[in-house]
């Protein structure tokens, strides 16, 4: 959980978005909550998402639209998980 955590920071510090794929929901639930809201290594704050099976699929547009988004863009999320 500490390199995924690590990852995500470096790689939203440089402007990358990041989507993490595993069939455990507590750990993708355990690094949403780790991660939504902190600070990555530039000290911007990351926004993280969680979708799963439960998720309507109006909500899996809207976050892969957002994600889809080109750098620099106005983005909602930088992590999908």
């Amino acid at each position: 959980m500490d390199k995924a955590a690590e990852l995500i920071r470096e790689f939203t510090a440089q402007g990358d978005r990041v989507v993490v794929f595993s069939q455990f929901s507590t750990a993708l639930n355990e690094l949403h909550y780790r991660m939504n809201g902190s600070l990555n290594d530039e000290g911007d704050r990351i926004n993280t998402v969680v979708m799963d099976g439960k998720t309507p699929h109006h909500i899996r547009e809207e976050v892969k639209t957002n994600f889809d988004k080109k750098r620099g863009e106005a983005k909602k999320w930088d992590v999908v998980m």
